[in-house]
Order: structure tokens, then sequence, then C-alpha cells
């Protein structure tokens, strides 16, 4: 049997007319669209999945590696028929539709599937804004009427300026939409059902709404601010680690690296590793991949002992899991 391994994925490109193409040119990956709105860099959907690219398990898809190695690739006691997660990046040009995603009672209620999200800011201009959360200006009664006539829909959602760097929180039941030029990597469950309420203008391109299925979606008494604040957990010699979100669902830490270092991992949790800024590699075993901006790898529970090394001053990456990696094991430098 072939034992687990870091694996790395073929991306899956989409071709939304909001998107644009930085995640072509700031990665510098082979263009294949004439637009690239979204890559999906981990996915196991019924009908598109991530095809692994590296090690003996290359061609095979991300639903052939769980069903191979099941609990060594998720961790103990995790029996899942798909991956849990979808993680993306997602290049918008333009505004995304004014949305939100059902929780499990809704999503029940219409056949669909529960979605919460979160948005780690990749890259932005000045004045860009993300919209999440009701206006608390308006009562649920005018909200809904202002929903139902789908117009002036920007009046109902709260405007809030982003900058490299910021986590933004988009549980179930949140209205919301990504604003224009921001580059982002979203992390959600392994989910895609969205439930549009406004689209800008750009309905009429069979981009059709969902303003009942909105309507029962929307937690309506959400006060709650999207922008989540990171926190340092952990400084060593080789690094620094933050906690940047955690819910019920995943997990994301920031991994600011200085210096090689040998690291003995829990093994209770698969880790997604995204390189957000710098150069270098991780092994394990006889396995090496190469890290650079945009190289996203999913490391399963089986491979403890890992090394991560640095060619650049700051290798700077994006863990994501289903727990909080509050503490990182040091076994050497």
């Amino acid at each position: 049997m072939i034992s687990p391994y870091p694996l790395c994925f073929y991306p899956i490109y989409t071709d939304y007319v909001w998107g644009g193409n930085r995640i072509i040119t700031k990665y510098k990956r082979k263009k294949k669209f004439k637009i690239h709105a979204e890559s999906w860099e981990v996915c196991d959907r019924q009908n598109v999945r991530s095809v692994i690219k590296n090690g003996p398990l290359r061609g095979k898809d991300l639903r052939y590696a769980l069903t191979l190695w099941k609990n060594n690739l998720l961790g103990r006691g995790k029996k899942r028929k798909k991956f849990p997660l979808l993680v993306k990046i997602i290049d918008a040009k333009q505004r995304l539709s004014l949305q939100v995603h059902p929780d499990v009672l809704v999503a029940k209620k219409f056949n669909a599937e529960a979605k919460s999200e979160c948005w780690y800011v990749l890259e932005t201009r000045k004045n860009s804004l993300i919209y999440a959360g009701l206006n608390p200006k308006f009562t649920k009664e005018e909200l809904k009427n202002i929903i139902l006539d789908s117009k002036n829909c920007e009046h109902v959602v709260n405007k809030i300026k982003v900058k490299k760097e910021d986590m933004i929180f988009i549980p179930a039941g949140r209205i919301h939409a990504l604003g224009e030029n921001n580059l982002i990597l979203e992390v959600q469950q392994n989910s895609n059902t969205t439930y549009r309420i406004y689209d800008w203008g750009r309905e009429e391109k069979n981009r059709p709404l969902h303003i009942k299925e909105a309507i029962s979606a929307l937690h309506w008494q959400d006060k709650k601010d999207p922008l989540v604040e990171r926190h340092l957990t952990q400084t060593a010699a080789e690094f620094q680690l933050y906690s940047m979100l955690s819910c019920k669902y995943f997990a994301l830490s920031l991994l600011k690296l200085k210096k090689r270092v040998i690291l003995n991992l829990p093994g209770k949790n698969f880790i997604i590793f995204f390189v957000e800024n710098g150069y270098g590699d991780l092994r394990y075993e006889k396995h090496k991949i190469k890290l650079k901006p945009g190289t996203t790898c999913l490391l399963p529970a089986h491979c403890r002992n890992i090394t991560l090394s640095n060619s650049t001053k700051n290798l700077s990456l994006v863990l994501i899991a289903e727990k909080t990696l509050k503490k990182l094991s040091v076994l050497s430098g």
C-alpha cells in the first residue's frame, strides 16, 4: 500500500463574469481562460475533484486518496465520505453578488448544503471594501421589503474597508459580498450553496436571484463584527505562530518562518499549507514540496515529522485545519 505523503493538486479554474486574472499573473501560472475568477485549490465535490500532481498517486483525485488512506488522511476517528473543506483563491475584479449561505436547518429545508466560510485578504487596493452584516438602522420588516423589491439592496449591508492580511468571518446566515479589487484566500465548508439577493445589475446575464431562500437563510439578529483579530500564540527561534480564526468547521493560523525547523505535528488532523509570501520547501521522508507564493499542499494527519526550510528571509504560510493549532512542537532546527 502507498503510504500517506504531502499532496499537491492541479488548480481548477472558474471564469465567472466578475473575475480578473491576478491569480495567473501574481502566482505565475499558465493561462487557461480569458477570466480566472477562482482557483479551487483543494476540492472534493461530486462533479469536480482536485487531481494530484505529485508522487505515487499522481493523476488520482482527492477522493481516491481519502478512500485509500481514510483516517490516516483526515485524522483519528474521522469517518467521512468526502473531504470536509473547500479552499479557493478568489480574484474579484468586480463585486460579487450580495448573497447568503444557509445554516444546517435551512439547508435541510431546501435540500441544500450548509456553508460557513472565511476570507483572508492576500492583496487589495486603497479603499477596497467588503460587504458583511445587516445595517442596524433598518428594522427587520424594512430590510425584508428592500430585499423583496431587489433594488438599492446595497443599503441594507454594512460596508467595511479592508487591507492585506485582514481576516473576515462569514458564518452561515450572514449577508455578504466580496468587493471589487480584492484577492483573497477563501476557506469554507465543502458546499456550493449560494442564495443571491442582489447582483448589481448583472441579473440579466443568466444569474438568477434566490429571494425566497435568502430570506429564510438570513440571520436577522446577526450584529457581530466580521473582522477577526489575530493573536500571537507561539514565539520560537525559528518562527512565530498566530491564531487567525477558529470556528466549528475550520481553523486558520499564520506561520511566519524565520529559519529551518523540524516539526513534530500532533497527527490528529490534516493540515493544508498555503504559501502567502516567500520561498522554501517542505520535506517529509523522501518527499519534497517546493514552496513559492500560491503553493497549496495538503499534509495528511499521518505525516507527523516534517521539515520546513526558507530560502528567503521570511516564509509566510497560512495553515488550515479543523482544529486550532495553538502550539507547534519543535524537534530541532
